[in-house]
C-alpha cells in the first residue's frame, strides 16, 4: 500500500549545486531525500543604518537518504550538495500514507529527530569562543553522519569551511583559524574531504555513530 501511494508521488532529480523551491500553488505536505546530500537553507540580511545591508547564508538543516522535511516557505530553498533525487508528498498522498501505522511511525520519528537537530543548533549559538561552536557543530554533525573508523568517527558529509562558516553564522577565515586550532590541539583530523573526530562512538551520547555496514534510511522509497 504504501509503495503504492509512493509511487504516484512526483520526484525531482537534481544535479550537483541544484536548487529546489516550493512554488506557489505546489501542492506540497512533505519533502523526502532519496539519494544525496542536502540543505535548507535562507538569505538573511544584515548591517548597519548607514550602510547597504550585507546577505548572509544561513543553513537551517541538513539531510542525507531518509530525511524528511517539510517543504521550504517564504526565502527557503533546498540545495544539493551532490546528485540529489527527492519525493514530493502531496497533502492527499500523505494522509494516505499516515493511516498506515508503520509508515505513520517512521514519519514522526523522523521529524523528532529533525526537531532534536534543530535544538542543538539553537543550543550551539550559546557559545562564545568559534572553536567551541565549531566543534559542537562538528559533534552534531557526527551524531547524524557519522561512521566509526579507526582512531575516531568520520564525518560522511561534504562538509566546506564556508558551509560549516554558514552552518554557525560565522566567517569563513574564522573558521578555518578555529578548525586549524582544533587540529593542533588533536580533536579533529583531515582525510581527503572528510573530517575525523578523535572521539570513541560512545562520546556521541544518545545518537551513536553507525559502522560502515549500518546504513539506516526511512525515505519513501523504505516507507
Amino acid at each position: 500500500m504504501a509503495a503504492q501511494v509512493v509511487g504516484r508521488c512526483a520526484s525531482t532529480v537534481l544535479a550537483r549545486g541544484g536548487v529546489w523551491v516550493s512554488t506557489p500553488g505546489l501542492d506540497a505536505a512533505l519533502v523526502a531525500v532519496e539519494e544525496g546530500f542536502v540543505l535548507i537553507s535562507a538569505d538573511t540580511c544584515g548591517g548597519n543604518c548607514s550602510g547597504p545591508p550585507v546577505s548572509r547564508r544561513i543553513v537551517l538543516a541538513t539531510g542525507q537518504p531518509g530525511t524528511l522535511f517539510p517543504p521550504p516557505v517564504r526565502s527557503e530553498r533546498l540545495e544539493a550538495l551532490t546528485p540529489t533525487r527527492i519525493t514530493i508528498v502531496s497533502r492527499d498522498h500523505l494522509s494516505a500514507l499516515l493511516t498506515l501505522p508503520p509508515v505513520a511511525e517512521a514519519i514522526a520519528q523522523a521529524f523528532i529527530e529533525a526537531l532534536r537537530e534543530r535544538q542543538a543548533t539553537i543550543r550551539n549559538c550559546a557559545y562564545v569562543r568559534h572553536s567551541e561552536r565549531v566543534s559542537e557543530k562538528l559533534l552534531q554533525l557526527a551524531r547524524t553522519y557519522g561512521r566509526v573508523v579507526p582512531g575516531g568517527v568520520r564525518i560522511d558529509f561534504p562538509l566546506t569551511h564556508q558551509l560549516l562558516a554558514d552552518m554557525i553564522g560565522s566567517a569563513r577565515e574564522t573558521v578555518s583559524l578555529a578548525l586549524s586550532e582544533l587540529v593542533y590541539k588533536g580533536v579533529i583530523d583531515r582525510q581527503q574531504s572528510r573530517f575525523i573526530l578523535r572521539i570513541g562512538a560512545h562520546e556521541l551520547s544518545s545518537w551513536p555513530a553507525r559502522s560502515e555496514a549500518e546504513l539506516a534510511s526511512v525515505g519513501c522509497s523504505h516507507l
